[in-house]
């Protein structure tokens, strides 16, 4: 018995140990140490290795520099900011070489941070939106938190190494997913080159190439569909890179974020296995899996019992909205379970698209979506049924019972003490009669 026990011990032990999950079969081997592939249009993981693990936050600490600057700047990129000493500290002069007291735009810094990862760009774009760096780690922070990322703690703008600084690559994806709807930040993330034109402390155009060799048409590990949003590299956590592909899977055109974290540095490209790694994964998720429509509005699904209704006594349930999902190749209708949560019956009046339940959606044992259910049609109520449905309820109520059962009490009581008076009266009305006579 007991090296049974021991043996399921074991067991579980493996189970539990495996590092990743995916939805469809031959997902790739990655070196990285922590992975996160979803379909960005309904936040679905198709791939996930220690994707809830706290690690250094890599380039995700830019993208959250870059995003907050855009929001604070607007339209208004060309404006001049002087970059200050503290703005440039001891960090090393980076590829944008720029200086202090050098006056260049937003845009400018934005570029910078984002292309070549200037970290002393990344911390003038702090001192621009927040005044110093300080108040501007709140600013990420607070940011963070508003998005739900409740593993995620910045410690600097710039992203150098803090062992207090860490995130998740579920939160990663959460934030690269709010600044990419920013169509500025989009394009400035995947721009390929960029030029800083002549400033105050330099006389020369100077060039600005991503380091980010997915963006480049002459790589060989340019991915044509994918447009590069951060790359980084530390030398006490590796690599990491963030990238969006956006291609069509049927009729749809499909958006896909790639999250990797923790990729150990390879020769003689630095870069070379988390290049590799990511498209590997892209090919994978769009080889994989299909774009299905699980449930369609408009299209009646189940329905539900309405009463004092004074035409039918039932009407039919509709999605509240279409859900298209990137779903497994071997996906068929058949195999979609759908587990109703409805009332057993509701009460006219019923109007036309309201809400009485939702469904939810499972292939394979995962949850794929939870959809509201409303009504296709109205209902009206019967003004006599619900009379006598009202007199009902108001008679169940226990304490309405107990109150009727006093009152009729006391209307006996009271019938009985008048009879009673009302008798004693006549008796004594005819004792004095007979006295009289």
């Amino acid at each position: 018995m007991r090296k049974f026990i021991i043996s399921l011990l074991i067991i579980a032990t493996v189970f539990t140990a495996i590092p990743f999950t995916s939805l469809a079969a031959d997902a790739p081997e990655i070196t990285s140490k922590n992975a996160l592939v979803i379909d960005l249009a309904t936040d679905f993981s198709l791939y996930e290795k220690n994707a809830d693990e706290k690690v250094y936050p890599g380039g995700a600490v830019k993208v959250m520099t870059a995003i907050l600057a855009l929001e604070k700047a607007g339209d208004n990129l060309d404006q001049k900011i002087t970059v200050s000493s503290t703005a440039i500290g001891d960090i090393p002069l980076s590829g944008s070489k720029i200086v202090e007291g050098e006056e260049v735009s937003v845009k400018d810094l934005l570029y910078s941070t984002m292309l070549v990862s200037a970290n002393e760009t990344a911390n003038a774009l702090a001192e621009f939106v927040s005044g110093n760096m300080d108040e501007f780690v709140l600013k990420m922070n607070e940011k963070a938190k508003e998005l739900g990322c409740n593993n995620t703690n910045f410690t600097n703008p710039s992203g150098i190494y803090d062992e207090s600084s860490y995130s998740t690559a579920k939160d990663i994806a959460k934030i690269t997913k709010y600044a990419i709807a920013n169509e500025k930040f989009l394009e400035i993330s995947a721009a390929y080159t960029y030029y800083i034109e002549p400033t105050n402390k330099n006389t020369k155009r100077r060039l600005l190439i991503n380091t980010n060799q997915i963006s480049s048409a002459s790589s060989a590990f340019y991915i044509g569909y994918a447009k590069a949003i951060k790359s980084a590299t530390v030398n006490e956590a590796d690599n990491s890179l963030i990238t969006l592909g956006e291609k069509k899977i049927g009729k749809r055109s499909t958006k896909i974020l790639v999250v990797l974290l923790g990729c150990p540095k390879s020769k003689p490209v630095g870069m070379s296995t988390i290049y590799n790694e990511t498209k590997a994964l892209f090919e994978w998720a769009y080889s994989n899996f299909k774009s299905v429509t699980l449930i369609k509005p408009n299209v009646p699904i189940t329905e539900v019992n309405v009463k004092l209704s004074d035409g039918k006594d039932f009407v039919m349930l509709t999605a509240k909205e279409s859900i298209d999902v990137l779903i497994p190749n071997d996906f068929t209708e058949d195999k979609l379970e759908k587990i109703f949560n409805l009332p057993s019956e509701v009460l006219a009046p019923v109007e036309k698209d309201q809400v009485i339940g939702s469904v939810i959606l499972k292939y394979n044992g995962i949850e794929y979506a939870n959809v509201e259910l409303i009504a296709q049609s109205s209902r009206n109520r019967n003004a006599l049924l619900w009379y006598s449905y009202s007199l009902n309820k108001f008679f169940d109520n226990i304490f309405v019972r107990i109150i009727s059962v006093v009152l009729i009490a006391l209307l006996i009581f009271y019938i009985g003490v008048t009879l009673y008076y009302n008798n004693q009266r006549k008796k004594k009305k005819s004792v004095r009669r007979r006295i009289k006579l």
